[in-house]
């Protein structure tokens, strides 16, 4: 491994870090067992080591289940190496990692290709991770941040007495919330923010001028309240709000391996679509921008959901032996 020679750790160690790896994935997880891991990996550099090693052994199992005609590991002689496997298959990958010059602890997580995780964190807020979704959170005495790299996260906020903020990072905006359910999906730069319950406020990350649907947010952010679904658009730096009402739950439907698409441009659908296909999709030789789509995919049906796109829209599909291909239609 890069021509590192890792020293040996104890069987016991590594069981134990593999055990705390599948307890942390458990949707009910409490706060008590999170701060339970923490004092663990905080006790002996060994620990921190062993968790880590649980990581490493995670990415050689996803990377051998691609090739498994090829390759074939023996995962049954060690207890920790089959709560690894458990792990990627419910929740993807997990890793601590720890700052000793400075008191905020830093800790991330990501999901595969149509995986689903849960990501416990220290005060007792939860987020659910959709399918190749990234994320990495900071906590510190004076703020709770969250950065959302790629993907999609529902995050569900313990409400804090005090000051501390709890805010997500993702693209050019910042959306922060208090005692708060929304949903958060990334696509290039383009977020979409959908509010389940309570309100959150969503600002450029740089303080800059906010558009909010093409006039000037006088304090350069918005309010959007439950019910609510926000979606950022780069090119014009404009942040588009509508009422969903009931329907807003319906932008969590990727919990139950299913997308849900209002008006979104078809490039960004499939974008996300990406993130739980079978099969990959490549677009050549078309602007999928130009045209939006509304509807409902779900991964077992891959098939029929391309054969509707190639109906309704000016493309073209082909099967390839690497995946599936949209271009324009000749």
């Amino acid at each position: 491994m890069n021509g590192v020679t890792l020293q040996p750790l104890a069987p016991e160690r590594l069981e134990a870090a593999g055990q705390w790896w599948a307890l942390l994935q458990e949707p009910d997880v409490s706060p008590e067992d999170v701060s339970a891991w923490l004092e663990w990996i905080e006790a002996e550099p060994e620990n921190r080591d062993a968790y880590q090693r649980i990581q490493e052994l995670t990415q050689r199992l996803r990377a051998t289940g691609k090739q498994q005609s090829k390759t074939r590991r023996r995962i049954s002689q060690m207890k920790w190496q089959a709560a690894a496997l458990v792990l990627l298959s419910v929740a993807g990958l997990a890793m601590w990692r720890m700052h000793p010059e400075s008191p905020a602890a830093t800790m991330a997580f990501s999901t595969p290709v149509a995986g689903i995780g849960q990501a416990p964190l220290p005060d007792g807020s939860k987020v659910s991770l959709g399918g190749a979704t990234s994320i990495e959170a900071v906590y510190s005495d004076a703020s709770r941040d969250i950065r959302l790299k790629e993907g999609e996260a529902f995050f569900e906020v313990q409400h804090e007495q005090g000051d501390r903020a709890f805010i997500v990072q993702s693209g050019s905006i910042s959306i922060r919330a208090v005692g708060t359910a929304f949903n958060v999906r990334k696509t290039g730069e383009r977020v979409t923010v959908t509010v389940t319950e309570g309100k959150v406020q969503v600002a450029r990350s740089d303080g800059s001028v906010l558009l909010l649907d093409g006039v000037v947010s006088e304090d350069r952010r918005a309010m959007i309240v439950a019910g609510q679904q926000a979606t950022y658009d780069p090119a014009s730096n404009r942040l588009s709000v509508v009422t969903r009402g009931q329907d807003a739950q319906r932008a969590l439907a990727w919990r139950e391996q299913q997308l849900e698409f209002a008006d979104d441009p078809l490039d960004t659908v499939v974008a996300n679509i990406n993130r739980y296909s079978p099969r990959h999709i490549e677009v050549r030789d078309v602007d999928l921008h130009r045209h939006t789509y509304t509807g409902t995919f779900q991964p077992s049906r891959l098939d029929e959901w391309l054969i509707a796109i190639e109906r309704s829209f000016p493309v073209e599909i082909r099967t390839t032996s690497d995946g599936v291909v949209i271009e324009s239609r000749k």
